[in-house]
């Protein structure tokens, strides 16, 4: 069987291929993927070829990303899945057949959208990275980057119990719907003298936790100076560039936990405080999407068929369009 696949054929290049899927192996599933999501700086990063993507080294490549899917066929020794079942996985990229390990894939909710539910992967990214800050009630915490990956890791925070939760971003857009998607603050970090805003909440000692999601070098010594003794910084973006710190005074004299919250990091298998598996972390993302936990629709900043996929790569997501948060892909 062939399925249409996204693919990075070179460096700055994509293309719809067409590829022989594999035959089903006994805990397999093949899926009929109805929805997928684009995160655009992530995508971008990756088939540019940035620093720490792994992206200019073998092509080509699909970038297995987030999406909603709908079971066709199992393996004969499935046993949690039945043809017609709504799921999401971790693993699923831009493409209209997929096969996947029955352990990868989580159904979803009655009542949960495929739109919603295509964004499980980003969710678990997000979810993993928020535990590790090990958030109390009455925290103060800080994201900064208000892409999608900080709008979720926002909105985590704030059901964590974090209050205030300020969001930073250099786009007031962003920054405009974090306030829509609950933020409690809003700082716009290119205005000058930025961090002396803090003062102005009762926070100029610096918060008990940041959350830094862009992967910029300077956003990273940002996220340093601005968390408070003994606070916690935690490292959810992939940082595309060499950063120099003075770790004696931003980390050392401070008491700083800096923490890595790479996706890649967390447990196969067995849950543990604040380190969970993938699954769990994505069952748990389902739950509270059917529980309406979080506001996903106005991450939506562009709907659009599969058809004009590529032309939205090159027109819009490898050009840094700042309006896009969330890109929906139709494969139905």
């Amino acid at each position: 069987m062939k399925s249409n696949v996204l693919m990075v054929v070179r460096k700055g290049e994509v293309a719809m291929v067409e590829q022989e899927l594999p035959p089903l192996g006994p805990k397999d599933v093949l899926v009929k993927v109805t929805k997928s999501l684009v995160s655009p700086g992530t995508e971008r990063a990756w088939i540019l070829g940035l620093e720490n993507t792994g992206g200019g080294e073998n092509y080509p490549f699909k970038i297995h990303y987030a999406a909603a899917m709908v079971v066709q066929s199992i393996g004969p020794e499935v046993t949690t899945l039945v043809p017609g079942d709504r799921v999401s996985s971790y693993g699923t990229g831009h493409q209209t057949y997929d096969v996947v390990h029955e352990e990868k894939l989580v159904k979803i909710p009655d009542g949960v959208s495929d739109e919603h539910a295509a964004f499980g992967a980003l969710g678990y990214i997000c979810m993993q990275g928020v535990r590790k800050a090990r958030l109390e009630i009455g925290e103060s915490c800080a994201i900064i980057g208000m892409g999608p990956i900080g709008q979720l890791a926002m909105q985590f925070s704030k059901v964590s119990g974090a209050c205030p939760v300020i969001a930073l971003d250099k786009d007031d857009g962003r920054l405009e719907l974090a306030l829509e998607c609950g933020a409690d603050i809003t700082i716009n970090t290119g205005a000058d003298n930025w961090k002396e805003k803090l003062s102005e909440y009762d926070l100029e000692k610096g918060v008990a936790a940041t959350i830094e999601s862009t992967g910029f070098p300077a956003a990273i010594q940002s996220a340093l100076d601005i968390t408070g003794y003994f606070g916690r910084v935690v490292m959810l973006g992939s940082t595309r560039g060499d950063c120099t710190i003075n770790v004696y005074r931003d980390i050392h004299k401070k008491g700083l936990s800096v923490i890595g919250a790479h996706a890649f990091r967390v447990p196969e298998t067995d849950n543990s405080p604040a380190s969970w598996t993938c699954r769990k972390e994505l069952e748990t993302f389902m739950y509270m999407l059917s529980k309406n936990k979080f506001e996903i629709s106005k991450l939506v900043s562009l709907r659009v068929e599969s058809k004009e996929l590529v032309d939205v790569f090159y027109n819009r997501i490898l050009k840094w369009d700042m309006d896009l948060i969330g890109v929906i892909v139709n494969w139905v």
